[in-house]
């Protein structure tokens, strides 16, 4: 995949009668432009057909596919009343728990968890990095906290002293 645009930017088959087997696939790729980033929102009709039959090896209805590059994952949508596969809701490999790709663990991802019919450990994953944001945990916990200065101090301490004897004078 190098875009949203079907044909151009990424496969699509359509066909008349379609028996599904192997395995389903998804590369991203670099353009010269840099490696394509989906989406959340994103979502790619990849096989469509008049008639549509079994499914791939490696991944059910429902479930979420690996790209080759392990950049993130698809989920992945058999629907048989419209005869056609459907990759979409792009989860990228940077934050886990991060399920509507903000860049940020929050409860957003706990209802996008909720609506989409995530798995167990998908929401292990979401408690474990709730509040994170990027794609290091540990950098918040160790962030440097200035000190302030001694004339600060030294300045603050001052003006207590004068208010406390009620003489605070300024020439």
């Amino acid at each position: 995949m190098d875009g949203t645009s079907a044909g151009s930017e990424y496969d699509q088959l359509m066909a008349d009668t379609v028996t599904q087997a192997g395995d389903l696939t998804i590369l991203l790729i670099d353009d010269g432009g840099g490696l394509f980033a989906p989406m959340a929102s994103d979502s790619f009709l990849v096989l469509s057909a008049t008639s549509l039959m079994g499914s791939f090896n490696n991944v059910a209805n429902g479930a979420r596919i690996d790209t080759i590059g392990g950049e993130g994952s698809f989920l992945v949508s058999y629907d048989s009343a419209s005869d056609m596969v459907l990759v979409s809701d792009f989860l990228s490999a940077g934050l886990p728990g991060d399920f509507n790709g903000s860049s940020f663990v929050d409860g957003l991802d706990f209802l996008t968890w909720q609506t989409d019919g995530l798995s167990a450990a998908e929401l292990t994953n979401w408690q474990t990095n709730y509040g994170q944001s990027g794609a290091s945990t540990a950098s918040t916990a160790t962030a440097v906290v200035p000190e302030p200065s001694c004339l600060f101090l030294f300045a603050i301490s001052f003006l207590s002293y004068g208010r406390d004897r009620g003489v605070f004078v300024i020439r």
